[in-house]
């Protein structure tokens, strides 16, 4: 038998975390369904997906209605993909080895065995 979503709230809120894992997994589409319809596809989807499954994670004692804890995953997961969209965005870096050094340039452990 199958447990419902608030008997499985219950009992990740005493610290069970394999009921927590179970609830995570059977929303996970629709959180994930919410990250994609604000930030499209791309890291930034999975990224705030699983930073909600982090919160969840924390915060799993403070859901007041174990009934509507899919309801709470999807609020969660909308509001980290909005702040995504607000934050900075990173750029890509076209060409990484600019930023390496010179190939002249002593490795910390060479510089270290050359000054002792």
């Amino acid at each position: 038998m199958t447990q419902s979503d608030g008997e499985l709230v219950v009992l990740a809120q005493a610290g069970d975390a394999a009921a927590l894992g179970a609830l995570l997994a059977r929303h996970e589409a629709g959180m994930r369904a919410v990250a994609l319809s604000v930030l499209g596809y791309g890291p930034d989807a999975d990224d705030a997906v699983q930073d909600t499954m982090v919160i969840a994670l924390r915060r799993i004692g403070e859901v007041r209605d174990p009934s509507a804890v899919g309801p709470w995953l999807r609020a969660i997961v909308r509001n980290n993909s909005r702040m995504a969209l607000r934050g900075p965005r990173a750029l890509p870096v076209a060409e990484p080895e600019w930023f390496s050094r010179p190939a002249d340039t002593p490795t910390p452990e060479e510089a270290l065995d050359r000054a002792a």
